[in-house]
């Protein structure tokens, strides 16, 4: 078996194997079978997020490699599935993430709070913005067109209506609905309860700002003032802020409720912003880690998540935005200066990519390599969060780079073996669901491979 010789992030050199395992099957010898019963709704769907674990898929992984009690992390959390899953399930959970909104969505999410109180709150608020609405009848008159600039810079002045910084704000919203944002945001702001209700309203108020937009809300790769949106505009496309936050409150409440049900006091979840290429040396430890890495320049989260990032005051000003580019992992168009310097030997798997990648691409390599150094960072990471043995399980789809499809299995494997023990590979199609998209990149994801190995005992770190 050929090994390289690579610095892992401690600077301590191991050898990596190249593989770990036996050429994947995809029959049904290793099809991962998981229940297709209805499940309970909980908070997963309190916003809308790309690319989400099947929650299926995570109730049969929890059940398989984990026990109750134990505490789960998932290192790459998003709006947090898998923290929701574990805690409903008797498992304490720790989600990561490198993006504010994401962080912000799964802590509110795996908040218990009582359903007698929120309900309360549920009718002060609702009442509140059709007020506000029903006592402005210019503006509820104009729920098909905008208002004029005068009249938009009046309601800011006379109800000092905080916006954000978003550059070219108009692009992206009408100034009747910034209007309306902004007041359903003060009235949430100004209300007299716990910071745990406040953040619930704000939540369902964040799930609403890109379908108030002109943004297309269907692509999932990124953000885009699209032609089908132009049209609708040009059609007299009704937006009607307050109806849409009201629906999303009492969605948002019908979640709470299930969730509160379905979980103990005695369960917590931690959600915090925490780049996974950094994870040696934090206060974190689990008994099992399940996660879902990003693809390859599939998904722009950065750029995806901007307009609700800037709402609610995640980022203050356009240089502090910026300064989050760096973190995202598996984006494209990454700059020299943000490459590992020097460039270390990689293994077989990932310098046959390269090589394929950079003879047609060079910025694509680029892009690729900072992918690869940031997932050889992780693997090496979360082995210091893990006891011997402990599972790490990856779901993972192939990636496609201008045109050709490589094994991400095959990539993680080879990075995998320094740390870990490969156990076993499964695998499930993906169908009907938000996770499967059409990607910019031409690569479709319709079916995707569960990975599991087994922190190896002793020290390689």
């Amino acid at each position: 078996m050929q090994t390289d010789s690579v610095n892992n992030a401690g600077g301590v050199t191991v050898e990596a194997s190249t593989s770990g395992r036996d050429a994947p099957r995809y029959d049904d010898t290793n099809r991962f079978h998981f229940s297709s019963e209805r499940f309970a709704k909980l908070t997963h769907y309190a916003f809308r997020y790309p690319a989400k674990f099947h929650v299926p898929v995570v109730r049969a992984l929890l059940d398989r490699y984990t026990l109750r009690g134990w505490t789960c992390l998932d290192a790459f959390n998003g709006s947090g599935t898998l923290t929701v899953e574990a805690m409903a399930s008797g498992r304490n959970a720790i989600g990561l993430d490198v993006d504010p909104l994401a962080v912000f969505v799964s802590r509110v999410k795996t908040t218990r709070v009582c359903p007698n109180r929120l309900e309360k709150y549920t009718g002060l608020i609702c009442n509140a913005v059709e007020l506000r609405l029903s006592r402005d009848k210019r503006l509820k008159r104009t729920l098909q067109k905008d208002i004029g600039k005068a009249a938009f810079k009046k309601r800011l002045l006379e109800e000092d209506l905080q916006i954000p910084p978003i550059p070219n704000l108009e692009h992206w919203f009408r100034k009747s609905v910034v209007i309306q944002l902004a007041r359903i945001k003060a009235l949430i702001v100004e209300m007299d309860v716990d910071c745990e209700i406040r953040d619930f309203f704000l939540l369902c108020w964040a799930s609403i700002i890109r379908s108030c937009s002109n943004a297309d809300p269907t692509p999932v790769s990124g953000l885009e003032v699209t032609s089908y949106m132009r049209r609708k505009e040009e059609e007299g496309r009704e937006i009607d802020v307050e109806r849409h936050f009201i629906r999303a409150v009492r969605r948002g409440l019908t979640g709470a409720k299930d969730f509160y049900n379905a979980t103990s006091p005695m369960t917590t979840a931690t959600c915090a912003m925490q780049d996974a290429r950094a994870l040696a040396g934090t206060r974190y430890a689990a008994d099992a880690v399940i996660t879902s890495p990003p693809y390859h320049s599939a998904v722009d989260y950065y750029r995806r998540h901007q307009l609700e990032t800037y709402w609610l005051d995640l980022v203050r000003s356009q240089e502090e935005r910026l300064s989050l580019i760096p973190t995202y992992l598996g984006r494209a168009g990454v700059a020299q200066k943000y490459l590992p310097t020097p460039i270390e030997a990689m293994g077989s798997v990932g310098s046959s990519w390269i090589e394929r990648i950079d003879a047609i691409n060079e910025r694509r390599a680029r892009d690729f390599l900072h992918y690869y150094w940031g997932m050889r960072q992780f693997f090496c990471g979360v082995a210091t969060l893990l006891p011997s043995d402990a599972p790490l399980v990856l779901v993972v789809g192939n990636n496609r780079i201008l045109g050709r499809e490589y094994s991400s299995s095959d990539l993680f494997d080879e990075l995998a073996q320094p740390f870990f023990s490969f156990d076993e590979q499964h695998w499930y199609p993906v169908r009907n669901r938000y996770m499967s998209y059409s990607r910019h990149n031409g690569a479709n994801i319709d079916r995707e491979d569960v990975l599991v190995w087994r922190r190896r005992g002793g020290s390689t770190l």
